[in-house]
């Protein structure tokens, strides 16, 4: 049995800039989830595992890959999962603006 997600795939999530690749959408829904990219994934503490607020870079980044991700799907939904303070609605937020929703 394969795993669900290679090494490749998981350093990339963990990236701090969108990876260099795209993943070619192939289905009337497309998911990304962002779960931010803490220095302490490993930690048990959720404060820490999650306790990651995208830069405007970060999410600048992510716009246009998005974009063309919803060209291909018919819905296309964002979660973001970095669930400490306020920092996923205040993600959120900032990329509905860049993507002019």
């Amino acid at each position: 049995m394969r795993p669900l997600r290679s090494a490749g795939q998981q350093a990339a999530e963990r990236a701090p800039i969108p990876p260099r690749h795209s993943w070619p959408a192939r289905s009337c829904a497309t998911v990304i989830r962002l779960h931010g990219h803490s220095a302490h994934w490993d930690s048990k503490d959720i404060h820490e595992r999650f306790g990651y607020r995208y830069t405007e870079a970060e999410l600048a980044g992510w716009a246009p890959r998005i974009r063309g991700l919803a060209d291909q799907t018919d819905t296309t939904h964002v979660l973001f999962n970095n669930c400490y303070r306020n920092y996923a609605q205040v993600n959120a937020q900032r990329l509905a603006e860049l993507l002019g929703e």
